[in-house]
């Protein structure tokens, strides 16, 4: 296990303050997150979700082929045979809408209206899409101020399958954890119908944040629901079956996950904390073996703690920041996971704090969706990133963006 950094009895108060205030902008987009779900639920409003018809959701062969005047297309081909090859990119737009933009053709559909939380990703899972309903509802005869809403995009309706926080995918796909606290789940089979099983974590572990990620060995926790400066979590793997906790490392945070299929391993990205944030390193480790590879930016600032393994987890997506100070701005870099080695991509800049930027890797694992200072199609092999726009107003595509893969 990695050591817990060490206090610094010859640090000024000054720098305390400033290393504190650091720390602080690390957690503010989970705080902002957690805010805004706590403000809508005081509203208790139970509106259900409109009924969408399936040729607005998820037909792509009903969009024009080619672009529109004005937008840029990615390289790679036009017309309905490039754009089956594309996913849906769907998120929940300012005004509580669901909609799914066509990556090949730019266009954007309006598929329902939803009372989701646009600060947590949309769940694809088992052919239906799921979120966390802002404002609550009736679940079993019972209200509940957060609730997991299920679109069954082959009938176009839209229902409460139970309470809960957010929503994770088995690395199976066989299985949909539900967060209902920081320390229980629900596990939902395929199409949220079936025997439900209810999961408590052991004692003295949390779902980091309250989210959640799967790995083949289970489902990752730390020691201590509210990390703080001095007191860093512990990291670990907890298997339900095996009740069993095993500990990665003393951690800043989880980065994300990437499991082989059929794997009993998984690689997990994390920000270990014997570092002088925000200078620190990723470690990419196996969940299995433990043995990790250090991943150290070429910036030599560390990173904004977040990012994405490629499908292949081959190669790993993060934001590098550009100074040693939290507030600046940071560079999306990809990074080899087999040598450590990172590449960074000019132009394609965040704002270090921000909780709409995200980057999401398209199937076949050679470009890139990210959400920057702008919209961008970024090639992996090369670095190209190409700028895009959606047809239509409300470009901002938040936090809750995620990839539909093509049907077939």
């Amino acid at each position: 296990m990695i050591a817990p950094p060490r206090a610094h009895a010859s640090r000024s108060p000054a720098r305390k303050a400033e290393n504190d205030q650091a720390v602080s902008a690390l957690f503010a987009e989970a705080r902002r997150r957690r805010r805004r779900r706590i403000r809508r639920t005081g509203l208790l409003i139970a509106a259900a979700a409109a009924a969408v018809a399936l040729a607005l959701g998820w037909a792509w062969q009903r969009h024009p082929p080619g672009a529109s005047r004005g937008r840029r297309v990615p390289s790679g081909g036009s017309g309905a045979a490039h754009a089956a090859k594309m996913p849906l990119l769907a998120w929940v737009d300012d005004s509580d809408r669901l909609v799914t933009g066509n990556l090949a053709t730019f266009t954007k559909r309006v598929v329902a209206k939803v009372d989701a939380d646009p600060s947590a990703p949309l769940v694809p899972f088992g052919g239906h899409i799921y979120w966390v309903k802002f404002s609550g509802g009736y679940v079993d005869g019972a209200f509940w101020p957060r609730v997991v809403e299920e679109l069954n995009s082959a009938t176009g309706k839209s229902t409460g399958i139970g309470r809960g926080e957010y929503a994770f995918p088995s690395v199976d796909g066989r299985r949909l954890f539900i967060s209902q606290t920081d320390t229980t789940l629900a596990q939902w089979p395929p199409g949220a119908s079936g025997r439900v099983r209810q999961l408590t974590l052991p004692a003295g572990w949390y779902l980091p944040g309250g989210f959640g990620i799967a790995v083949a060995n289970g489902i990752v926790v730390q020691s201590t629901d509210a990390p703080a400066p001095g007191r860093w979590p512990d990291l670990a793997v907890w298997n339900p079956q095996a009740r069993q906790v095993r500990v990665i490392g003393r951690a800043i945070g989880a980065i994300a996950a990437y499991t082989p299929l059929g794997a009993g391993y998984s690689l997990l990205a994390w920000m270990p904390a014997n570092c002088r944030f925000p200078a620190c390193p990723i470690k990419i480790t196996n969940t299995a073996t433990r043995s990790s590879r250090t991943l150290r930016s070429l910036l030599r600032h560390g990173f904004v703690l977040g990012g994405a393994f490629s499908p292949d987890g081959r190669q790993l997506a993060v934001f590098a920041n550009r100074s040693p100070s939290t507030g600046g701005s940071a560079e999306l870099a990809i990074a080899s996971t087999a040598t450590g080695a990172a590449r960074l991509t000019p132009g394609v800049r965040m704002t270090d704090g921000q909780d709409t930027d995200w980057v999401r890797w398209l199937p076949g694992g050679t470009r890139i969706a990210v959400q920057a200072n702008r919209n961008y199609l970024v090639t992996a092999a090369t670095l190209a990133a190409q700028p895009f726009r959606f047809t239509g107003g409300g470009q901002a595509i938040n936090y809750s963006a995620v990839l539909i893969p093509p049907r077939g």
